[in-house]
């Protein structure tokens, strides 16, 4: 047997569905979470270049899946979004940082992103450390925060040391997403600096940009989940309805700038 053998169970009693991770044929993480069985098709990628496009010296690979569920005891419509990659852990990041309550700066630590962009620019952006930290950022623009700190009580991360990979599986809430998600981009970040890596699903051209920028809406493609994912959003509606999230609406002179790669 390898070294590192992973498998994904998929467990379906009458409607309910559960994940578990085994390695080595120890069980490091499940997701313990009822969801009823999905109508919609499982979203499946892989990030495998840099911001730049070109191959890290370690050829790392992170997987991404997407699930919209229409029943998720007790939240009702969202999306279950997986992450699997290779763990560095490195930077190393404070035993002090709070997991249960979003962790603005999560950029500047090893970190898998997706974000997703509909109406009028509007993005929701979500980071998933595999230690259990996150953060969601609602945006209108490239880097114009506009609602932060949103709560994610539906996330569970395992990292190991041993087989140095990480697992992260997290339920977000459709009414987070801004109205009529259409494009997307995936982004991996780890090791420190001089060493830091910036990977993404969809690079821009190498030796177009002096820096790597998550925020070029124009480096995002095309998604498809086959439903509006807000269910309070009317199609053909061009912003997100703000006064139905529970995290901080902030004027523009308290939001906190934005500073990530």
């Amino acid at each position: 047997m390898s070294p590192f053998f992973h498998r994904l169970i998929l467990v379906s009693v009458a409607t309910a569905v559960f994940f578990a991770t085994v390695i080595n044929g120890n069980v490091l993480y499940s997701y313990g979470k009822r969801f009823m069985t999905s109508p919609y098709p499982e979203l499946n990628y892989a990030i495998t270049k840099t911001w730049d496009n070109q191959s890290t010296t370690d050829n790392a690979e992170f997987q991404v899946k997407f699930q919209v569920v229409d029943e998720f005891y007790p939240h009702g419509r969202g999306l279950v979004v997986t992450f699997e990659g290779p763990y560095y852990n490195e930077p190393l990041i404070s035993d002090t940082v709070p997991v249960d309550k979003p962790f603005l700066g999560l950029w500047n630590y090893e970190v898998v992103e997706s974000f997703f962009l509909g109406n009028d620019d509007e993005y929701l952006e979500i980071e998933l450390g595999p230690k259990g930290h996150y953060v969601l950022l609602l945006l209108k623009g490239p880097n114009n925060l506009i609602t932060y700190q949103l709560p994610l009580t539906n996330y569970t991360a395992q990292c190991s040391t041993v087989s140095g990979r990480w697992l992260g599986q997290a339920y977000i809430p459709g009414e987070y997403f801004p109205c009529n998600v259409t494009r997307f981009n995936s982004f991996a970040i780890h090791k420190s600096e001089p060493h830091r890596v910036h990977m993404a699903l969809y690079p821009v051209p190498q030796g177009k940009y002096e820096a790597a920028d998550f925020h070029r809406l124009e480096a995002f493609e095309p998604i498809s989940f086959g439903v509006e994912l807000n269910p309070k959003c009317v199609m053909g509606s061009n912003s997100h309805p703000h006064h139905n999230l529970t995290g901080s609406l902030l004027p523009v002179e308290d939001i906190p700038e934005v500073v990530e790669s």
